[in-house]
């Protein structure tokens, strides 16, 4: 039980992290787009 429950975390925390690095990505070239 224990490690589905970490599984599952680790998915959760996969995610996140997939969607935090595509807003950095979105903002740094929305930065690009602004100094231009």
């Amino acid at each position: 039980k224990a490690k589905g429950e970490f599984e599952k975390g680790k998915i959760e925390a996969d995610k996140d992290l997939k969607e935090f690095k595509e807003e950095i990505e979105g903002t740094s070239k929305d930065k690009k787009v602004k100094s231009d």
